[in-house]
């Protein structure tokens, strides 16, 4: 959205993207000035965290949009009013340019900005990943909601996949009955095979292995029927076919949680166990889906690297 003379008049940053693995301390970075290159499209962030999960979430949006990436952090005062282009007026231009900017939102209903970040709902508010595989988890999520920003969409709507509550119990036949809110469902893996069944051996070989542990004490069947109350409530999360989970493998955008699928209204098909969602880190060229089963189906929606997009005046 710059004009090529803002490009070629250059900006102040506080740091280019990628020029290290972790954040440099503010004791080492320095502000320095750049030109642009108008065959490149350029993204400014607005790094409020400036942790390791936002450096890195950075590096994954530049990655896979290719797009050159600048940080400018709020203490070098680079910003004006969230403009990456604050001296505008002095020269042609196409109008603002906004940074983006990259923080947690300060409460549920937050909405401060039309570019601001917020956490993916899988990703627990207000906490910092520890182990470096919670971290990538992290930084990716972080990266996803940046490119959306940049109008790259999701394989498919947010919110139709999630983690769905299931009740198991016998029927008069002796049979399982497994339900979802209240409305019984069928429950099977990928062969067809009834996983009902399986549900209640185990439980039935928990609340054995309770009765035996409180034998000849008071409440022993009140016990290991608490047990097997506890195992006959189990939560999956379940995927929709052309949903978030949809399209190319190697998609930045797609999500990678489901264990189980929809098969329908009343049908739910479990992953197999063990089943590792391959997880990309690049903007796909196509909306169909290589996954070799097509469990999730084709993304509904454009193929991401085309509908990138850091311009505001589009």
């Amino acid at each position: 959205g710059f004009s090529a003379y803002e490009e070629y008049r250059g900006f102040f940053i506080s740091e280019l993207v990628g020029s290290q693995k972790t954040p440099p301390p503010p004791e080492k970075r320095h502000i320095r000035h750049i030109r642009l290159h108008p065959d490149y499209r350029n993204v400014f962030f607005l790094d409020q965290l400036h942790d390791v999960e936002s450096w890195g979430a950075m590096g994954m949006f530049q990655r896979a949009s290719g797009a050159p990436s600048y940080v400018l952090w709020p203490e070098d005062n680079l910003a004006d009013a969230g403009i990456a282009n604050p001296n505008r007026g002095a020269g042609p231009t196409q109008g603002d340019q906004s940074v983006v900017p990259v923080h947690y939102p300060e409460a549920e209903g937050d909405s401060s900005g039309k570019s601001s970040v917020r956490q993916p709902s899988h990703i627990q508010s207000q906490t910092k990943a520890r182990s470096p595989s919670d971290i990538l988890f992290f930084q990716r999520g972080l990266a996803q909601y940046l490119l959306s920003l940049c109008r790259v969409p999701f394989p498919g709507e947010k919110g139709v996949d999630r983690i769905v509550d299931l009740t198991i119990s016998r029927g008069p036949d002796g049979g399982p009955i497994v339900k979802e809110k209240g409305q019984t469902i069928a429950l099977r893996d990928e062969s067809g095979h009834d996983l009902g069944e399986d549900w209640l051996k185990e439980i039935d070989t928990e609340r054995a292995r309770v009765a035996r542990i409180l034998r000849g004490h008071p409440g022993a069947a009140e016990g290991a029927d608490a047990a097997a109350a506890v195992l006959a409530k189990r939560k999956r999360y379940v995927a929709r076919n052309g949903g978030p989970h949809s399209g190319p493998l190697n998609n930045i955008m797609r999500d990678t949680f489901a264990d189980a699928v929809r098969a329908g209204p009343s049908s739910i098909i479990q992953l197999p166990k063990g089943y590792s969602h391959r997880v990309g880190y690049r903007l796909s060229s196509t909306a169909i889906s290589d996954e070799p089963k097509k469990r999730f189906g084709d993304s509904v929606n454009p193929p991401p690297d085309k509908e990138f997009t850091p311009n505001d005046h589009r």
